[in-house]
């Protein structure tokens, strides 16, 4: 298994994942990672999970480290500068009367500059023509113009400029995956390699790039001659050799004659995979054809899927298909991921607007009577953010969503905004749904935050926009009241006196700390799990032997006992370092003391107890090492 975290570098793009290091990763926080060639700044959006490593489709970059208060700073400068450089070049196209449109890649024109460029990959394939983007940037440029079907493409993200003689090698280099020969390519009429160890085509490497981890098999097929070449064959799959069989009828013969396709499914599978019938069906045709059946994995059979796609353009002058084998648990299980991922909320893990959008197009036809709608905002989102921090505002999101899911167990709700809310509760009558929404501001008023509220009901599903319009209405003026009666002064004292209590206790646990000091010389929380540390009390020297072992508490554990611990106690305290002896002890007992002598004749204690035993802090214990002949 293997740890990573989730990193986004713009709002609503693509998360890319990293490897955390030892980092102290919260979704929420920002870090400084190198995607490419250049380091960037990035949001964690996911925090730690592992994975299994085979799932781990490229090589995990680690963070490099913490972004610091002046990589906000330019980051934000940036943005501006960009801003402002868009304008200017509003201001040159005007007055030079040039006939373009310069378009901003934001997140609400960001589908129409997509269809721009599908567009004009488009018109270039139907013409026959090469086609080269250029000024690629970023891994989503590339994956987005990989998805138009363009192929080729250049730019600071593959290469920066370069002196003449590091271009030649590079030239000279058929093997490297981010420069493909463009002449070769196109001359190699029969897209096949002379020598498959040491280049690839660009087709099998688009496909081998996307599909790899995801398919159990993927193939070139000539549908003219019946030509097959095998680009990946999952090791799990019988017949190993089967990878170096080039002609698809002895291949297809072979996985009957082997056993390897289940014999209920033989008859099926050779006419479905006759060659002459896979042409008439896709020459000229746009749509792959599929067939199941039941394929020998690993010793047992299982359900797999064939897709066979013709190229664009397939006929018998480009007689070209990709064949591709599933398991389909594989492709529902993605499936289902990416599904989620696409109508969820990172931050709240509500339905997000997308989802929203599609459950108000598909309410009409579900048989509900009614449906009540409830439109929720937060009073003084911006003032949390501003006073007391971003990760407070976040905190403040998830509080909300959280009790909404408590109050309406059995509605649908989303996140639609930054921090708006819709409720949609089908077949309830207004006052219940009141009721419960009383009740939910009633428990948030105890944390001390307030919610502004809309409710509107509606027969008539096919417009239920208009009832969610009415409610965001009927919110406003429920929004309007709470200021006239409270007023921001009061809601900015409010938050003024939170900030202050957080403050006092912050002075009331350093100057209990410093009391604490002389018998306590040092007190560090310790994940056993992940070999880290996250100091409280923790004296210059072992800092120090903190820096010097990259982190790692065992490593550091292990030079304090050959330094400091006196010979005749090292052996006894080797015992600390079976950190699942620990866990075992502390849990069960909830302490664990242990008892030496220091090198210089003292006499020492180390206390280890639970930090947390639930939520994400489950691994976590305190470590507390005395010195007994201080009072």
């Amino acid at each position: 298994m293997k740890e990573i975290i989730g990193v986004r570098f713009r709002p609503n793009g693509k998360i890319y994942y990293f490897d955390p290091q030892n980092f102290e990763v919260e979704a929420g926080s920002f870090f400084i990672v190198e995607p490419t060639t250049e380091q960037a700044y990035g949001k964690v959006l996911q925090g730690r999970r592992e994975v299994e490593e085979g799932k781990i489709t490229a090589s995990l970059k680690p963070i490099i480290r913490i972004a610091t208060e002046d990589d906000t700073r330019r980051y934000e400068d940036n943005k501006k500068k960009s801003k402002r450089a868009f304008g200017i070049c509003l201001e040159k196209i005007a007055k030079h009367k040039l006939d373009m449109k310069l378009i901003d890649m934001n997140q609400e024109n960001r589908s129409k500059g997509v269809q721009i460029v599908e567009s004009v990959v488009d018109m270039a394939h139907r013409l026959n023509l090469p086609i080269i983007a250029e000024g690629v940037e970023t891994p989503e440029q590339v994956s987005m113009l990989q998805a138009a079907d363009c192929l080729y493409s250049q730019g600071y993200y593959f290469f920066k400029p370069m002196p003449v003689e590091n271009a030649e090698k590079l030239l000279a280099d058929p093997t490297n995956q981010d420069y493909w020969d463009l002449r070769r390519d196109l001359m190699r009429r029969d897209r096949r390699v002379e020598n498959p160890g040491t280049e690839k085509t660009a087709l099998a490497l688009q496909a081998y790039q996307i599909f790899t981890d995801n398919v159990l098999e993927i193939s070139l097929l000539n549908l003219a001659t019946g030509a097959y070449r095998v680009i990946k064959r999952d090791a799990r799959l019988l017949g190993a050799d089967l990878e170096k069989e080039e002609d698809f009828v002895n291949y297809c013969d072979r996985l009957v004659n082997e056993k390897i396709v289940h014999e209920e499914d033989t008859d099926l599978f050779l006419e479905q995979t006759d060659l002459e019938a896979l042409r008439s069906v896709l020459y000229h045709a746009t749509a792959p054809e599929f067939y199941r059946y039941r394929e020998n994995v690993s010793g047992q059979y299982i359900w797999v899927t064939t897709e066979v796609l013709p190229c664009r353009g397939c006929c018998a002058q480009n007689p070209w298909a990709t064949v591709l084998v599933r398991n389909d648990a594989q492709a529902d299980q993605l499936s289902e991921e990416l599904d989620f991922s696409y109508s969820h909320d990172t931050l709240t893990g509500l339905a997000n607007r997308s989802r929203y959008e599609a459950d108000l197009r598909e309410l009409p036809n579900s048989g509900y009577e009614s449906v009540v709608c409830t439109y929720i905002d937060v009073v003084g989102m911006h003032e949390v953010n501003e006073h007391l921090g971003h990760r407070s505002g976040d905190t403040l999101l998830c509080c909300l969503a959280n009790a909404a899911r408590k109050f309406f167990a059995t509605s649908r709700v989303y996140r639609i905004g930054s921090d708006e809310f819709v409720i949609l509760t089908p077949n309830e009558p207004p006052y219940s749904v009141w009721s419960t929404a009383d009740r939910m501001r009633a428990f948030l008023k105890e944390k001390d935050y307030a919610i502004s509220v809309g409710i509107q009901q509606t027969a008539d599903l096919r417009h239920l926009d208009e009832a969610v319009a009415k409610a965001e209405a009927a919110m406003r003026q429920d929004r309007q009241a709470y200021y006239d009666h409270n007023g921001r002064a009061r809601q900015l004292e409010g938050l003024n006196e939170k900030m202050e209590r957080t403050l006092q206790e912050k002075r009331d646990a350093e100057h209990f700390l410093r009391v604490l000091a002389p018998k306590y010389k040092t007190v560090i929380v310790v994940d056993l799990q992940q070999d880290t540390v996250r100091p409280i009390i923790v004296p210059d020297y072992f800092q120090s032997v903190l820096d010097t072992c990259g982190g790692s508490f065992r490593a550091a554990l292990t030079n304090y006992r050959d330094k400091l611990v006196a010979p005749e106690d090292r052996e006894n305290f080797a015992k600390l370092f079976d950190f699942g002896l620990v866990r075992s002890t502390v849990f069960s007992s909830n302490l664990l003391e242990h008892r030496y002598r220091k090198t210089d004749g003292r006499s020492f204690c180390i206390r280890v107890t639970p930090y947390s035993r639930s939520g994400s802090h489950i691994n976590e214990v305190l470590w507390i090492f005395a010195d007994e002949e201080v009072e």
